[in-house]
Order: structure tokens, then sequence, then C-alpha cells
């Protein structure tokens, strides 16, 4: 495996090599010899998220040296395809999403095959070149699957302080604006309750926390941030909830990490239904589903999910089957695997 960096590790049994300056001039020609180098047949697989490859996602200088790699079969993996757009976006995002529509038309004209992470890129992709095969790809969740009984006990603890509280949580990076601005109003929203806490699981969930409890002081003791945790601390805290909300202005989708990592958990989900949610997220019946950007419907939804304990646990069934079927990690080997037959390299 290839990453930007330094040196090289062992990681889970991976041997990660270190690439200095990966995606600029100097790293391309010591990334092509490193490929150059290995014993064949082999697949090179890209995961490709538009704006991890510099230039701010317009670095067409990667996307030319894709090419150069036909000899080889590469699979692309697109887990963000390009910056989403619209008629209400400002003019240097409109330009920022046509550069980065422009690097992942490069990937997939280089591509054997395309993977994505959602089937919303499926048209995008074909829209390049209708002839690369291209299938959804499941991304299983990135933390535990299951949590120590015992931990989780102690952890709802410590977020309940003691109380016969409800949690109610929401998991991410606080980095989308988005979902910042749903939750600033929202977390005063479920707080009306005043047995209620919330809290805020991931990286700077610390100073997202500040904003709120600067804006309502009244809600200091009963709003938490854990800031970054190692997985297993992520799990523990995911299924202390008795409820996970995440919210997404174009709908959740596949691709949604946070999301997914509740599931297999059993943690009663509310998220939003958009454009680009996928059938099976209502057809399951694993989350419960509200419209994006209606920030009283997303409390009535906690409300009627926190007082129907019946519900909750209805919900955390379908979920956990919901993970098990379409996102573990065994479905997504089934498929390369079924690829690499198709593709003969297995």
């Amino acid at each position: 495996m290839f990453a930007p960096g330094d040196g090289s590790e062992l990681d889970g049994g991976v041997h990660v090599q270190r690439i200095p300056g990966m995606f600029g001039p100097r790293g391309l020609r010591t990334l092509h010899r490193r490929l150059s180098e290995l014993p064949r047949p082999r697949i090179a697989v890209l995961q490709f998220v538009v704006q991890s490859f510099g230039a701010r996602g317009a670095n067409v200088a990667f996307g030319l040296w894709l090419q150069s790699l036909r000899r080889y079969p590469l699979w692309v993996m697109f887990h963000e395809y390009a910056i989403v757009d619209d008629r209400a976006t400002s003019l240097p995002r409109r330009a920022r999403a046509w550069a980065t529509r422009r690097l992942a038309g490069l990937a997939v004209r280089a591509a054997r095959r395309a993977f994505v992470s959602t089937p919303a890129w499926v048209r995008s992709v074909h829209g390049v070149r209708r002839r690369v095969p291209v299938e959804w790809l499941p991304v299983s969740s990135n933390v535990p699957t299951h949590a120590d009984a015992a931990r989780v006990a102690h952890t709802a603890r410590a977020l309940r302080g003691g109380a016969t509280a409800r949690i109610v949580g929401h998991f991410g990076t606080y980095r989308m604006p988005d979902v910042t601005r749903t939750l600033a109003s929202l977390v005063p929203l479920v707080l009306r309750d005043p047995s209620r806490r919330f809290v805020l699981i991931g990286r700077d969930g610390d100073a997202f926390a500040r904003a709120v409890v600067d804006a309502h002081p009244e809600l200091r003791e009963r709003v938490t941030a854990t800031g970054g945790l190692p997985p297993d601390a992520v799990a523990e805290h995911l299924a202390a909830l008795d409820c996970l909300v995440e919210p997404y202005d174009e709908g959740v989708t596949a691709r949604r990490g946070s999301v997914i990592a509740g599931l297999p958990l059993g943690v009663p989900i509310v998220t939003t239904e958009g454009a680009l949610t996928e059938p099976m997220w209502r057809e399951s019946h694993a989350v419960a589903l509200v419209p994006p950007a209606d920030v009283e419907q997303l409390a009535r939804a906690i409300d009627e999910l926190l007082a129907d304990a019946a519900a909750r646990a209805r919900y955390a069934v379908a979920a956990a089957r919901l993970y098990r079927e379409r996102f573990a990690i065994e479905r997504t080997v089934e498929a390369l695997r079924r690829c690499a037959l198709s593709d003969g390299l297995a």
C-alpha cells in the first residue's frame, strides 16, 4: 500500500510505503518506479477522494499520470467523485467543482474498472466513459462492530452523570457546514427536556460544543464532547447512546461512515432522506428518516424515538441486519473477488 509521508510501516499485516510529496512530480516519479518493481500479475487500486490529491482537488498532473498506468489493471474506488455544486453555490466553489470533475474524469478514463461508495456516483462515472464497468462497493465500518457490554454500561453511566438521563449523540468531524449548521439549531431543541444529555463524538467536537454553549449557557452541563478517541472507545460511546442523529442536506447515503458505524452496534438512528438517499434506507426500516433541513421535524423524530422503547428495539435489530447484509466487510471482499475473477486476475 502506498500513501503520502516518509518511511514505511507494517500496519495490521499491511505493508504501508510512504512516498514523500506523493502527488507532486517527485512523488509521482517515485511511485511509478515502486509500482513497476512489484511482481505481476497485479492490480493497482486507487482510493479516490478528490480533495486528497492536493491542488484543492484540481491536481490535473496526477490525473494525467494515471493514464500511464493503463498497462496495469487499474481499479478506482470513488469514495468521493467530485465537489457537489448547484446554482446557489458561490462562483469560486463552482469553479473548484468543475476542476474536481475534470480530475475524476481523468481517473475514469484510466480505469479498467470503477467502484463507487454510493450508487449516486454511477451516472457521473458512466457519463465520462460508459464502457467501464461500475459497481457499488460497500464501505464497512471503520470502528469495531462490537463493543464490550460492561464498558458500554460504564460509558453510559459517565455520560448520564449518574442519572437516568437519555443520551442523544452525533458522530463526525464537525467540519461539514451543512451538518454543523443543523446541529447548532438542533441541540437546544433536543435539550428542551432537562433529563437529556447530548454528546459530540469525534475530532473537533470540543470546539463545536464551546460554540453551542456560548450561545446557550444554560446547556453547559448537558453538552459533552469526547474529542478524538481510539476506535474501541468510539464504538463504546456509540453503543451507549439512546439515539444517534446524523443530518445531511443531500440525505443519508451508503458513503456516510458516521451512520454506518452505528448500524452494527444496533444504535437507533435518526437521519435525513434527500436527493441522494438510496432506497435501501427506507426499505430496510433500519433508520428513522426525515426531510433534510427541517430541524423541528428532526427534533420531533428524536422525541418520538426516545419515548418509544419498542421502536428503538426494532430499529436496533433492523440496523444490525442491514449492516450484516449490505455493508459488512465480507460483502466487500465478495464483490472484489467476483470482479477479479471476471477480469481474469484471480
